[in-house]
């Protein structure tokens, strides 16, 4: 199954050569950390997708403290690991004093999407968490703050060895915004040259490793698809905006174009967050049994006259190239493989009623046969009229 959605897809191509993107960095090692490079301030806003592996510990996404802090943290909740509902979000107020916020609801998921909004005059200064929108630790300082760091603490411009980063979470996002325009994009990826896993930031073209001891982190691979770049669309009615796009496979360079009306054969898509003003997403799944969609790729390059041809694919998380998707292409499918079965599970029976009949057919003329001996023998017919006695 592929998943991707439009406000988390890169666009293919989008990192420099001598990177792979990847899904998410993952922590290994609980001295991991990445220094970001980046001073927040009480207007700086963030959006980030990651995960815990639970919330039996305390789990700090980012953190930088001075006399405030910078942070953002899931509390741990010991009676009951799989929950929790306290977090300590700062925007410049005093973290040392380790002030928590309640949400409103528990946290139930490990997979977590946040963000923060600021307006100038304050009267907006939230955190919204798995759609939980709550209001931060007023924001109290005006200038810059230490470096940001991801996982782990920055104490007045030094690591504090005690808060350790979680082994286990991922990163799959995570952007920096000042005035609301990106300011530091992070993008999880490999190094080509020695496979070491991070972070690049796009807005400042350059990479960040892990800052600290314990290797490199983890990674997990991407699915063979993402989504190109949607524009910005103007919805001039009253209605969802479902805006065409392009997606595009990152091994072979191809692209489909697909949404609004298009019926594709190879995706579904779903829209969400598509009436009013901001940000939509769009979510695209690849439908189908694998064959199936290897026959819709090797039709359509048939049909194109030799100007398309199959570089190779993602199946099952593993690269293939041409001579799989075409062999594949020419396996049975569903639909087929049941019929097949079917035909071989009725041809026992429908032989076995042949014979049936054909026995039946035998019978209209066997008893005339068999009645001659009957009336020779008289004498054996005396048992089967006492019969009725033994009833």
């Amino acid at each position: 199954m592929l998943f991707c959605s439009a406000s988390a897809a890169q666009a293919a191509g989008q990192l420099p050569a001598g990177y792979m993107e990847v899904a998410c960095i993952t922590v290994t090692d609980q001295n991991q950390y990445i220094n970001t490079g980046f001073e927040p301030y009480w207007k700086t806003d963030i959006e980030a997708h990651f995960s815990v592996p639970n919330f039996s510990s305390q789990n700090v996404l980012y953190w930088t403290r001075t006399s405030g802090s910078f942070a953002f943290i899931t509390k741990a909740n010991t009676a009951d690991p799989t929950k929790t509902n306290k977090v300590r979000a700062y925007r410049s107020s005093d973290g040392s004093s380790n002030v928590e916020t309640t949400l409103p609801e528990y946290l139930t998921s490990t997979d977590i999407l946040y963000s923060t909004k600021m307006v100038d005059n304050k009267t907006d200064n939230t955190f919204t968490v798995n759609g939980q929108k709550v209001n931060f630790v007023a924001a109290t300082g005006t200038g810059p703050m230490p470096n940001m760091f991801l996982f782990r603490l920055n104490d007045n411009g030094s690591l504090y060895s005690d808060v350790k980063a979680t082994v286990g979470m991922k990163l799959y996002s995570f952007t920096i915004f000042e005035g609301g325009a990106a300011v530091a994009d992070f993008v999880p990826c490999v190094r080509d040259a020695d496979g070491v896993a991070g972070l690049y930031d796009t807005e400042r073209n350059a990479f960040y490793p892990n800052s600290g001891t314990g290797g490199s982190f983890g990674y997990e691979e991407l699915a063979g698809i993402t989504i190109c770049p949607i524009p910005t669309q103007v919805n001039e009615t009253f209605e969802p905006c479902r805006p065409e796009f392009v997606v595009s496979n990152r091994t072979s360079g191809a692209t489909w174009t697909i949404g609004g009306d298009i019926a594709s054969p190879l995706f579904d898509v779903a829209y969400a967050n598509n009436i009013g003003v901001g940000d939509a997403t769009v979510i695209v799944t690849g439908k189908g049994e694998p064959t199936a969609v290897a026959k819709a790729i090797m039709e359509f390059v048939k049909a194109s006259g030799g100007k398309a041809s199959v570089k190779g694919a993602d199946y099952d998380n593993k690269i293939v190239d041409a001579a799989m998707v075409d062999a594949l292409s020419k396996v049975p499918g569903k639909d087929q493989l049941r019929a097949t079965l079917l035909m071989l599970l009725k041809e026992p029976a429908t032989r076995i009623a042949r014979v049936l009949s054909e026995k039946a057919k035998k019978g209209d003329s066997a008893p005339a046969a068999e009645a001659a001996p009957a009336a020779e023998a008289p004498a054996e017919a005396a048992p089967a009229a006492e019969a009725p006695a033994e009833a």
